[in-house]
């Protein structure tokens, strides 16, 4: 009954999509022009890269050395000091700023669904160049607490990893991890005190992801603390190792944060 509940109600929504297509033409949700896309390749092209080389482990930006001759590390400055992660390594596909942040705002705060389908198509070539590419992941998403699932009325990070299962032909696993209690929005916290706020905030299915090898889906990066607990969770309930890939990479302090609507 559920399954045909769910079912129809997939039904409906994009019989009302269609309807709405009709009455009122596609246009890009991010800089408004009219389009057949609702993410333009104009706007997409103003997609701000990460800065690179990159940090092996998390993705951020290598730490560059002093010297006669100046070079970089492999690491970036957190974790050559020693950061550990429970993930093996973790790239964003973009930098977190300029119109990626405009659009993951649409997405989340506005609730304009429809972005992440692009968004997550988007994301296709940062998963090609990877360096964990050519491994024989599942998509696992980052899940809300159901209050948050409530109010919001989706998962971003599902809906982007539901897409990108489609493009690649990778397993979606959507039921090996659950939020299990709420936090404070990370961007109201900085360093160690996002860490400690997620701790055991995840609970992995045991057996569900037994001996397989996970990469794990988010919209938005910074500390990782977030993707670093969910890992601990997929660890728990037997993952063989965990990457991560996200939208959007951040750093230490979000750039906006100031005038930004908090992250989770």
């Amino acid at each position: 009954m559920a399954t045909a509940a769910a079912a129809l109600v997939a039904t409906a929504r994009l019989l009302l999509d269609g309807a709405i297509d009709l009455l009122y033409p596609p246009r890009c949700l991010v800089c408004g022009d009219f389009g057949p896309l609702y993410l333009c390749a104009a706007c997409v092209s103003e997609f701000e890269t990460a800065p690179g080389p990159a940090c092996r482990r998390c993705g951020a930006e290598a730490e560059r050395l002093p010297g006669a001759v100046e070079r970089r590390t492999n690491l970036c400055r957190r974790c050559a000091g020693g950061q550990a992660f429970a993930f093996i390594a973790a790239r964003g596909a973009f930098a977190y700023s300029g119109l990626v942040q405009t659009a993951i705002h649409r997405l989340k705060y506005d609730r304009r669904r429809r972005l992440a389908e692009p968004l997550a198509m988007a994301m296709l070539p940062a998963l090609a160049r990877a360096p964990f590419a050519d491994r024989s992941f599942v998509l696992v998403p980052v899940p809300l607490h159901p209050s948050k699932l409530r109010q919001r009325g989706f998962n971003q990070a599902e809906l982007l990893a539901s897409t990108l299962a489609e493009q690649t032909g990778l397993p979606l696993i959507l039921d090996a991890v659950r939020r299990v209690r709420a936090t404070e929005p990370q961007a109201r916290l900085k360093g160690r005190h996002r860490f400690a706020n997620v701790e055991d905030a995840f609970e992995g299915v045991p057996g569900a992801l037994a001996g397989l090898e996970v990469l794990l889906i988010d919209d938005v990066v910074t500390t990782l603390a977030t993707a670093n607990a969910c890992s601990v969770a997929l660890l728990r309930a037997g993952a063989q190792s965990i990457h991560v890939l996200a939208l959007a990479r951040g750093g230490g302090a979000l750039p906006g944060d100031a005038a930004a609507r908090p992250q989770e």
